[in-house]
Formats: C-alpha cells, structure tokens, sequence
C-alpha cells in the first residue's frame, strides 16, 4: 500500500516520541516506510533496533496501530527511508470520527467531588484520552489545560475507563460536551 500518511512514533509507556510520514506498508510482507523525521536542530531521529514502538495514524474513518522494529536504512523511489519491521497491525473504526492528535498536556480536572492533575495522551475535537493516578469518581468531569499556548477549558463525560495495575495508573476516555 502506498500512501504518504502524517504518524506518530509512540513509545509502550504511551509518550510521543516524534512524528513520521509513512510512505509505503506491504502488509504481507511485514514491512513499513517512512520518511527520515528530524529533531528541532535538524539531525535524523534515532531508534534503537533492540526495541519495540508503537506507530499511530488516524483517519477520519479508521486508526491503525503498528507495532514495530527498527531494521535499517533503505531506499525508496530513490530517497533514503527508515525500514521498520512490523510485528502487529491492526486498524479499527475511528468511533469519533474526527482525527486524533498524541499529545502530553498536563491539565487540572475537577469531578466535583475532588481537584487533581491529569495528563492528556490524547485530543480531538469532541474527546480526550486522560491519564491520572488517582479514580476519577465522578461521571462528569471539568478540565482546564493549554493547547499550544491557548488556555482552554472543557466539560464532559467519562465514557470508559482502564486501570492499569501493574503502573498503578488510571486511563479515562472522555466525551466533551463544551470545548
């Protein structure tokens, strides 16, 4: 499949480690492209080949998950491309519908029972994905946080959630009804 599709490179503790264009994926051979990304200073982005990562991008109608190994340099239509093995693939409907966007805000939630911090791992314009180490007890919660230097505040309702027990941290899918 040849596309030129915007990525994230996603590390297993659920932190953005930085963006990538995939430019070619053969399914049956368990292979992915992408372009080169580079740092701020300019230099290539660097992975390891001993470990595994997580590569994300979102439609408006599907998000697939890539997991991957870093396996070498190579050529693509005459342009130097990173060649990532792929171990898992799996695409699932995106049920928002909208596209996603990985980030790392730190925000404040109020449940109206308690006040905290969370981190946003994960935005949209009608939703959220939070992580916090602390149970949200509330159905519905308030969060303040800045989105590229813009203070926002955001109301909604927390449609599913997850504790992790081995990180002893709590993940929350949020639907927001003001943004």
């Amino acid at each position: 499949m040849q596309f030129q599709r915007p990525a994230e490179v996603i590390s297993n503790d659920h932190r953005v480690l930085t963006n990538v264009e995939i430019v070619y994926f053969e399914e049956e051979k368990n292979y992915l492209y992408t372009l080169i990304p580079r740092s701020l200073n300019g230099s290539p982005v660097s992975f390891s080949t001993e470990q595994v990562y997580n590569l994300v991008y979102t439609s408006y109608q599907n998000i697939h998950f890539f997991k991957v190994s870093f396996k070498d340099l190579a050529q693509y239509k005459g342009k130097p491309v990173y060649d990532f093995q792929v171990l898992e693939y799996k695409c699932v409907d995106n049920l928002r519908k909208e596209e996603r966007k990985n980030v790392e805000y730190q925000a404040v939630v109020s449940d109206f029972n308690q006040i905290g911090f969370v981190t946003i791992l994960d935005i949209s314009y009608s939703g959220l994905k939070i992580e916090t180490d602390y149970e949200i007890t509330s159905e519905f919660i308030e969060v303040f946080f800045d989105e590229e230097n813009i203070p926002r505040r955001a109301m909604g309702r927390i449609t599913w959630e997850k504790h992790d027990i081995q990180k002893d941290l709590y993940y929350y899918g949020v639907e927001l009804r003001y943004r």
